[in-house]
Parts: structure tokens; C-alpha cells; sequence
């Protein structure tokens, strides 16, 4: 199985394709968000800042059939540590599509 990357895939197509393609064989799914016009690691930033699809994303996952957990990789904040879980939080909240934009 798979232990797929919605982030670091950018980097050789969209997530979405992927999920489509890797279908069934996804087993865990790990979410951050991604800038490619970086083009290093400080491309990497918070949920919803980032060139993800989180739409295309979603129905691809639900496409598929994955209920599964999503485990998301984000950085702390420098200043209000504790904020970066309750962003993280409701960033989870808008990728499920629980809350809207």
C-alpha cells in the first residue's frame, strides 16, 4: 500500500491525478500545503496557503472511496505555538469540507 503525500506530489503532478491513479492502494493519507515556484523546502506552507487543490482533492478521496485518517504535517508558528493547532484544525475542517470558505 500507499502512504500518500498531498504535498510533496506537486512535485510530479496534482494530488488528484495521483489519488485517482494510486485508487485502493492508498492506505494513509498526508496532507500539507505546497508552493512548486519555490522550488525548495521553504515552499512548504501552512493548509489552504499553498497550490493544493483541496476541492479536487477531496472528491478525489471520496472518489475512491478512502474514509480513512488524514495526519497533517505543518510547521510551528514561531510566536503562539498553540495557534498553529487550532489553524490546523479548522484548515482540516475546510479540506473535509465541513466548513465553508
Amino acid at each position: 500500500g500507499v502512504y500518500f503525500d498531498v504535498g510533496n506530489i506537486l512535485h510530479n503532478g496534482y494530488p488528484e491525478q495521483w489519488i485517482k491513479t494510486l485508487g485502493s492502494r492508498i492506505i494513509k493519507v498526508h496532507v500539507k500545503d505546497y508552493r512548486p515556484s519555490v522550488g525548495n523546502g521553504h515552499g512548504f506552507v501552512p493548509l489552504l496557503s499553498g497550490d493544493v487543490n483541496w476541492t479536487a482533492v477531496r472528491t478525489a478521496l471520496q472518489e475512491i472511496g478512502y474514509t480513512d485518517t488524514l495526519t497533517a504535517e505543518v510547521e510551528i508558528y514561531a510566536e503562539g505555538s498553540l495557534q498553529t493547532v487550532y489553524d490546523t484544525s479548522r484548515h482540516l475542517d475546510i479540506i473535509l469540507g465541513g466548513v465553508p470558505r
